[in-house]
């Protein structure tokens, strides 16, 4: 497989941003546990914002499939309102896939789009479909997007390696960026593919989890109109 990625483990709580300023990243190191088909990955807790994140990740058998339970715990002692934020990072040059709702809702709208300051939606990189978004990581500035994602998955191929992230959508629930389950970065140096788990009151002492699968599949199906992703869909088992 030459397809590259990293994996980040954060979470969004914007009093707190608003209040710290931008989070910097921790280089603290973390305690790694051997578990079964897997190993869990638990960071000291964060003296600024009193949460302790973890992850499990755990291997299914003879499958290309990755679980990865990202947790995180309030240690303070007060309750804290966050969300997990997952995200997965890749080597630009590839192709993501972003399925768009498509419950017929006659008159009503049936979805939305949170759009960063710097997005540029003109960008040649970026199509549009009935029921996908087509994003080519090959930006030059920075380009975010953010959607609710009742289908719960995303895609991402590169050099005939394809790459899919799973993260059940929470209908009912309210989420961060104007209710985005799913988001996706690029610029001239990266990729990334995002899930956020709902918004939640976080109580001393209490754990909240947002569980992600991961799937690789060497593939030559062509990806380059709506009529392709459905058959991408049904051999893959997406939905």
């Amino acid at each position: 497989m030459r397809i590259i990625l990293i994996l980040y483990f954060e979470f969004i709580n914007y009093s707190l941003i608003s209040k710290l300023g931008p989070l910097k990243r921790r280089t603290h190191p973390v305690e790694i546990l051997a578990i079964p088909n897997g190993l869990s990955v638990t960071q000291p807790t964060e003296p600024d914002t009193g949460i302790q994140k973890s992850l499990r990740i755990e291997l299914s058998g003879d499958q290309p499939k990755v679980t990865i339970t990202h947790m995180l715990t309030n240690y303070n002692a007060w309750a804290v309102e966050c969300a997990p934020w997952a995200i997965t990072q890749f080597k630009t040059g590839g192709v993501a896939i972003l399925p768009l709702n498509r419950a017929d809702t006659g008159l009503l709208p049936n979805g939305s789009l949170a759009i960063w300051s710097y997005t540029d939606m003109s960008s040649p990189c970026l199509r549009w479909g009935r029921e996908h978004i087509w994003l080519h990581a090959q930006m030059t500035s920075s380009f975010k997007i953010g959607f609710p994602n009742p289908r719960g998955w995303l895609t991402y191929t590169l050099n005939g390696t394809l790459f899919v992230k799973r993260a059940v959508y929470q209908a009912g629930s309210e989420y961060y960026d104007f209710g985005s389950s799913s988001e996706c970065y690029c610029c001239d140096s990266f990729f990334e593919l995002e899930t956020l788990a709902p918004i939640t009151r976080l109580q001393p002492g209490a754990p909240v989890s947002h569980i992600e699968t991961w799937e690789l599949y060497k593939t030559s199906i062509s990806t380059q109109n709506e009529q392709d992703i459905r058959v991408l869909i049904q051999d893959l088992n997406l939905e």
